[in-house]
């Protein structure tokens, strides 16, 4: 059993308000404990509010009148005027009890066949029960109901049943769970509502209420197998957690849910998301992004040992007490950066970074452009060949890569090896795809008319249209002096590939000469496309004072629609006067849901290693691009010959490209101990706008978020940066005008100590009258 929540608990019996006092007095001018009740939104569902007694949960009088749950899940409780100390919130399910089914399917009839799904109304069955434990009911209290507040309120009462006080053993129980699934704050019950199936709920939700609701159904959603209930799926889950905890991942297939699973769901309840209409909201692909690297992380870099999370060692600290204990915890972190910078010199964290970043220098523009164009001139002979067009091997490309073709069984194998630009290409591509085209041309052609015999006008016309359906083995090496791209063996590329083109022309030709015009059209479209690569990238530069780094591991990239479209007009002419020709081109390129997954470990020769994941996702980037062009000659203006390219990213103020980022890796640091992690994340707010979040988390249950809004806009304000650390303590930082910095230090809105900037270094100054410097 782990014990470590003990010594915290037994701390925070000191600061935390004891139980005691029974049930009974006046049901009003007592605390108020409200919040929502979730599985997902659970609608007339009646709350109860029970007490303890001598440490012990004395059901037989609640402690305020019951009640039950709005339209929006919603609930209010007034506690007894004559009780103070822990309360249970309990919600059942009564007569004309409804709750929004936010899983892809909550109810089967008896064949298998979804009768209840996403977000679907129903009424659960009498066995319904969710509970969360109140450590004090003190003033106006915050108490969300969820799956997770259910599993830390039994955890929490099995150990009061072992002798644990009550307050103490809930506030325990609720920052591990909190811990465990990767919150920032330890105030599990302060964690708001939100009907994840209702698009008008999730344009306005922030990404820390979308990341908790969502972690919250898929608690359920990966304990529930089919055949069970949602009821067994909650029961289940919780009684895993209260028994033995929950393991990051698992070497083999077990009924235990591991965070893994949950972050699996999780993944699938935002697929049911996208398919909602009127959603609108760039916090949603940040929690995506958020909740890949958690699940590539739990999955390369997780323990297979259950738990049920850590308990900070300042667990209950309050107001003043608070906010100096976040100057400690930030004193003690800028200590153990400064430490390690000192003692392990470039094999220190920083020194790492620098090392990473030989992986990202010009070679790697040069590689992956290589990369790219022998994967370009791959697929066009794809096209050839899938196509039945008359081919000779090797095959030449446009972009003049050479392409062996070749047969191998029922596959057609391609292979590129050469040199291009400096990089030496070894890349392979096994076929399994299929390809179907329709091709259409009138009869006259103007390229096999006698052009200057007699008078004579024509047209042509042809088109084409295409669908393929693409299915690559690939694998090889692109290989710099510096750098070495390795797709390994098991890599696949699959997407959807259909288009069609026309072109249609008319032209006259006769004794004073000949003129053509004519335009062309060509739209294609990939989508679905998936490409996962086993790779790895390794840099070896010798000039450099850092080791030989790689980076190794599993590279997914996804595009759900890729779309190009062109229209050409051009004209031509020759007679005896001179001749001249022009064309106008006009392109749009369209790329929705674009994503990049990344999880593996960056590693030196010298066998230091770090855990790397990292998520993109972007959407709705739209490119416009204008070529145009003439030339020509005649005996007055002599060779003339103009051309302009241009592009532009089509973009506003209201509509423009969402960018989201998330990257997280494992460290160490002197002073903080192993399993220390960094996490990073970003996201496109506006067209000059976006959000940062860099935390620092650490053993027991310790973190540090700083945040950034930036704003790169001619009228932008000065910069403010916000910390923000396990207790919901928060540090505010301007940059004055004289770039001094000024700010404060709050708990729960309410300023304990403000900070100055005093002969170049900033002093905290606290509301006792002490003060230290930052």
């Amino acid at each position: 059993m782990d014990k470590k929540w003990i010594l915290a608990a037994a701390i925070t019996a000191s600061l935390a308000a004891c139980g005691g006092g029974g049930g009974g007095g006046s049901s009003s001018s007592g605390a108020s404990v409200g919040g929502g009740v979730s599985k997902g939104i659970v609608i007339g569902g009646v709350v109860n509010a029970y007490g303890f007694d001598g440490g012990v949960l004395d059901k037989s009088s609640p402690v305020a009148e019951p009640t039950v749950t709005g339209d929006d899940g919603s609930y209010s409780l007034t506690i007894n005027r004559g009780y103070s100390g822990p309360v249970l919130i309990e919600i059942t399910a009564g007569d004309g009890t409804t709750m929004r089914c936010d899983l892809a399917v909550c109810e089967r009839d008896s064949e298998g066949t979804p009768t209840v799904v996403f977000g679907d109304s129903y009424a659960p069955s009498s066995a319904f029960k969710m509970s969360a434990l109140v450590p004090t009911a003190s003033g106006e209290v915050s108490a969300s109901v969820t799956p997770l507040t259910s599993a830390a309120a039994g955890l929490a009462q099995k150990r009061v049943l072992s002798g644990a006080d009550p307050s103490a053993a809930a506030l325990a129980a609720n920052a591990q769970i909190a811990n465990k699934f990767g919150l920032t704050s330890n105030d599990l019950l302060a964690q708001p509502v939100l009907d994840i199936t209702n698009p008008e709920a999730l344009s306005g939700a922030s990404q820390a209420a979308l990341e908790y609701n969502l972690k919250a159904a898929a608690a359920v959603a990966a304990a529930l197998d089919e055949g069970e209930s949602v009821e067994d799926a909650l029961a289940q889950f919780a009684g895993q957690y209260e028994e033995q905890g929950i393991a990051d991942r698992e070497d083999v297939n077990t009924p235990s849910v591991t965070i893994a699973e949950i972050l699996a769901a999780a993944q699938g309840l935002l697929d049911k998301i996208d398919e909602l209409e009127g959603v609108s909201n760039e916090a949603i692909g940040q929690a995506r992004t958020d909740i890949n690297t958690e699940k590539s992380m739990a999955e390369t870099q997780g323990s297979t040992q259950p738990s049920q999370g850590e308990v900070p060692d300042d667990l209950g600290a309050e107001g003043l007490q608070a906010a100096k204990a976040f100057v400690n915890q930030l004193r003690n972190v800028a200590t153990a950066a400064i430490l390690d910078e000192q003692q392990q010199g470039i094999d220190s964290f920083s020194g790492k970074v620098e090392q990473a970043a030989t992986l990202v220098g010009e070679d790697q523009e040069l590689v992956f452009g290589a990369t790219a164009a022998a994967l370009a001139a791959i697929a066009e002979a794809f096209d050839v060949v899938q196509s039945g067009d008359e081919y000779s091997s090797p095959f030449m490309a446009s972009n003049e890569v050479e392409v062996t073709i070749a047969e191998e069984g029922e596959r057609t194998v391609y292979t590129v090896d050469t040199m291009l630009k400096g990089v030496a290409v070894e890349i392979t591509a096994s076929d399994n795809s299929s390809i179907e085209e329709t091709y259409e041309s009138s009869e006259s052609d103007p390229e096999a008319e006698p052009m200057m015999v007699q008078i004579e006008a024509d047209s042509f016309t042809e088109s084409e249209t295409f669908d393929a359906t693409a299915d690559l083995a690939i694998s090889g090496t692109a290989s710099s002096p510096v750098l070495t791209f390795t797709i390994g063996e098991g890599s696949l590329l699959k997407g959807s590939l259909s288009g069609e083109w026309t072109n249609e022309e008319t032209w006259s030709a006769g004794e004073e000469g000949y003129s053509s015009s004519g335009e062309y059209t060509d739209d294609f479209t990939l989508s679905n496309l998936e490409a996962v690569i086993q790779g790895s990238l390794q840099a070896d530069n010798a000039d450099s004072e850092f080791e030989a780094v790689t980076f190794s591991g599993e590279i997914v990239l996804g595009v759900e629609e890729y779309d190009y479209s062109e229209s050409e007009t051009y004209n031509d002419s020759d007679t005896p006067a001179g001749y001249s020709g022009g064309w106008e081109n006009n392109s749009t390129t369209t790329l929705n849901n674009f994503s990049l997954d990344l999880s593996g470990a960056l590693a030196t020769a010298g066998g230091d290693e770090v855990a790397l994941t990292l998520s993109l996702l972007a959407d709705g980037f739209v490119e416009n691009c204008t070529d145009t062009g003439e030339y020509g000659y005649n005996p007055e203006d002599g060779y003339y010959d103009n051309y302009s390219y241009d592009c532009s990213v089509e973009e506003s103020a209201s509509d423009y490209a969402s960018v989201s980022f998330s990257l997280a890796f494992n460290l160490d640091l002197a002073g903080i101990g192993e399993a220390a992690r960094l996490s990073a994340t970003a996201s496109r707010t506006g067209l000059e706008t976006g959000d940062l979040d860099i935390t620092l988390s650490y053993s027991p249950a310790q973190s540090l978020t700083f945040s950034h809004s930036a704003d790169f806009s001619d009228d932008a304000e000065a910069p403010v940066l916000t910390v923000t650390n396990q207790n919901d303590v928060v540090m505010t930082l301007t940059e004055l005008e004289d770039g001094d910095i000024s700010g404060d230090i709050s708990v729960d809105g309410e300023a304990f100590a403000t900070i100055d900037e005093d002969a170049g270094a900033p002093v905290v100054t606290f509301t006792d009258g002490t003060f230290e410097s930052l």
